[in-house]
């Protein structure tokens, strides 16, 4: 983070480890603005954190894919409303 987070006050190149809160975003609608910067460094070398095996890659089921797909639902029903949306995201809703 470029400066130091007034929630979890985390500055600049601070060690975190996993799980730890260390801020959160808001915008409204649909920003593009506030991200998080995020690098998995191992030994002195930057890794691609998709591709480490330690790192747990989580599936959504049940309960959890249900409510994600309703609200991909919503932003797609809301993006319709605003605009054509592009055919393979409206495969999302299904």
């Amino acid at each position: 983070m470029k400066r130091t987070s007034p929630i979890a006050a985390i500055a600049a190149s601070t060690r975190v480890s996993h799980g730890e809160l260390i801020g959160f975003v808001g915008s409204t609608g649909r920003s593009t603005g506030a991200h998080l910067h995020f690098e998995l460094v191992i030994a002195g070398r930057t890794v691609n954190p998709l591709a480490h095996p330690g790192i747990k890659h989580v599936q959504l089921t049940g309960a959890d894919l249900e409510r994600f797909r309703r609200q991909v639902g919503r932003a797609l029903d809301e993006r319709e409303r605003e605009g054509a949306v592009e055919p393979g995201l409206a495969d999302l809703r299904n």
